[in-house]
């Protein structure tokens, strides 16, 4: 190397030490001038939820929740019982695992992924065979212990309640044991006063233990607590909730059955109670009374804590609108506070991606110049393909970054949806070819019923858990198959869903071209949603100079319909654009995932 050579390499060095620097320091705004006082009523809320406070909007403040799940939906008694399943010994109602699935959760395919710890190391999601599905079944598999042992204790007690009311002393007399049930009982009822401490009327129309044992002569009155818990949920519950706790009170309720029951004697009041809990078992197919029993006591349990979460949600968002005053300064402080402020021995793996970023972008500037400066042509590099070809889809492993160490589940989550958009729409286009038609059928608005029914179907089959990879293929390929008959309106020909079958398990064990080109398209995708800029042309202006003072109520309500309108435009152009990549089937997905974690 000519001495030249080695002074414009040292100097090159320097320069991009200089870069790194100035983009640290422009990101990193000074908290000299904060004090551990000041956020002293923050210092013992939890970080995460003063994170999320921090990036919700504020006209989405409204929806936030202690889980950080949209807030479920209101889950009718058919439906509840649509998620129980029948064990094949017992043949009675046991709790399945999407007992907290609402009913538009189908419509995407957003899942839960876990919360990684900070400085944990980035592997790659997105590259070569490494997107193929069976690869997450193991994975899977170990993420829900946690919860089939969770499943697996609710379903023991559920069983072990409907049992002791089941059972039968040696001489056939029926002996019933109903302190299991009463004491499931009491625990409802207390959950409903405690909603409302000080409202003796509601109080009233619930009962302890002992009084409900004293009031239960035979099987048919074990509905009546369940009755009197009923009536006082709807009277506490939001008025959407309220809606199917009453359509329950009304199929239990022999009141409603008929007028004419308030004039009947007490032996025919008692037939017709007789024959309604009959035509309610035979209606739920359900192996008795008891067990709808003991399924309405599990519903109007979950009904009641849904309640209670309700209202905790309802004092979150309150405090939520009074932490976003201070979350960005506070996070600062805390951030500074671990890490210290860019010294050389604090925020290693930062600086490592940001200089990463530098030498990159340099390389890239000598094939692409043009009139913006050398740190604009840098951030924006950066948010592009230094956040996500560096960071986000990396096919290297690299320390997360501290700058985004509360945001490791939402890369996750972006990650995931990322995988199964090209998954799914890469089976999509297969199934096109297979049917015999053209993909612009992908992209018809709106998508018609029959064909967005068997979407869903296939959506739900590629994040099922299964029991093995021939389990796993099988069940997808049983949808990709049903989603192409769709498509085409008839069956295939025994050749076509051969061929079909051969590209679905291509594609599952990542080696189809075609999911290798979605691929690099969901990469470019996100890029391109990154750089995006909102057309303020059709917006209202914040402030308008004509000599009147504008309140700052008035000055706060155009504010938010002006965002309200950016983030709308945002998903619109996000639609489009996972469209114009092949990826229309999932461009919902990909847009929200675009807008809540990205954008």
């Amino acid at each position: 190397m000519t001495e030249k050579e080695d002074e414009k390499c040292q100097n090159d060095e320097k320069s991009g030490k200089s870069e790194r620097e100035r983009i640290i320091a422009s990101q990193a705004p000074s908290t000299s001038d904060c004090s551990s006082e000041q956020f002293s009523p923050l210092e013992d809320l939890d970080p995460n939820f003063i994170h999320r406070a921090l990036l919700t909007d504020d006209f989405d403040v409204q929806f936030l929740t202690i889980s950080g799940k949209p807030r479920n939906g209101n889950t009718s008694f058919a439906k509840f019982l649509s998620n129980y399943y029948y064990s094949n010994d017992a043949r009675s109602f046991t709790n399945s695992d999407q007992l907290e699935i609402d009913e538009d959760d189908s419509d995407t395919i957003l899942s839960s992924m876990c919360t990684l710890p900070t400085g944990c190391v980035l592997i790659k999601t997105l590259n070569n065979c490494e997107i193929s599905v069976i690869n997450e079944v193991d994975r899977a598999s170990r993420l829900s212990l946690e919860k089939r042992i969770q499943k697996t204790m609710k379903v023991a007690f559920f069983e072990n309640i409907e049992l002791s009311l089941m059972q039968k002393s040696r001489e056939e007399n029926i002996v019933i044991d109903y302190t299991p049930f009463l004491k499931l009982m009491a625990e409802l009822h207390g959950v409903l006063r405690s909603l409302v401490p000080r409202r003796a009327d509601l109080h009233n129309m619930l009962q302890n233990e002992e009084e409900m044992r004293n009031s239960l002569n035979a099987q048919s009155d074990l509905i009546n607590p369940l009755l009197k818990a009923g009536r006082a949920l709807a009277s506490l519950e939001a008025p959407d909730r309220a809606e199917s706790t009453m359509e329950w009170l009304n199929m239990f309720n022999i009141a409603s059955l008929s007028p004419t029951h308030q004039n009947c004697d007490a032996a025919q009041n008692y037939d017709s109670t007789i024959q309604l809990h009959a035509s309610l078992v035979k209606r739920f197919e359900a192996k008795s009374f008891v067990s709808l029993v003991v399924a309405s006591a599990a519903y109007l349990l979950k009904k009641a804590e849904q309640c209670h979460e309700d209202v905790a949600n309802i004092k979150l968002v309150q405090v939520a609108r009074k932490v976003k005053i201070h979350a960005e300064q506070f996070e600062r402080y805390k951030f500074q506070q671990s890490y210290g402020r860019f010294e050389e021995t604090s925020a290693l793996a930062t600086k490592q991606w940001v200089e990463h970023c530098v030498l990159k972008q340099r390389n890239d500037v000598r094939d692409n110049q043009t009139c913006e400066s050398s740190t604009e042509q840098l951030l924006k590099f950066m948010r592009t393909r230094g956040f996500i070809d560096e960071l986000l889809f990396t096919d290297k492993k690299i320390s997360l970054p501290e700058t985004f160490s509360m945001d490791t589940s939402a890369f996750m989550q972006v990650r995931e949806i990322a995988r199964l958009s090209v998954i799914g729409s890469s089976l999509a286009l297969h199934a096109c070819n297979a049917a015999g038609i053209g993909t612009n059928v992908l992209n018809a608005d709106p998508f018609p019923n029959h064909m967005w029914e068997e979407r869903k179907i296939l959506a739900n089959a590629m994040v099922n858990k299964y029991q093995g990879q021939q389990v796993m293929q099988s069940g997808i390929l049983k949808s990709v198959v049903k989603f192409s008959a769709a498509l085409c309106g008839s069956s295939l020909s025994s050749e076509a869903e051969e061929s079909l079958r051969n590209r679905t398990i291509a594609v599952l064990e990542g080696n189809d071209p075609v999911m290798k080109l979605l691929h690099s398209r969901v990469k470019s995708f996100f890029r391109n949603m990154c750089d995006w800029t909102e057309n303020n042309e059709e917006c209202l202006p914040v402030s308008m100079k004509s000599g009147r003072v504008v309140s700052g109520s008035i000055e706060t309500s155009i504010s938010t319909k002006v965002a309200k309108m950016n983030r709308d435009a945002f998903l619109n152009e996000a639609k489009k654009a996972a469209c114009k990549q092949g990826l229309s089937l999932f461009a919902v997905d990909l847009a929200i995932a675009a807008v809540s974690r990205i954008g």
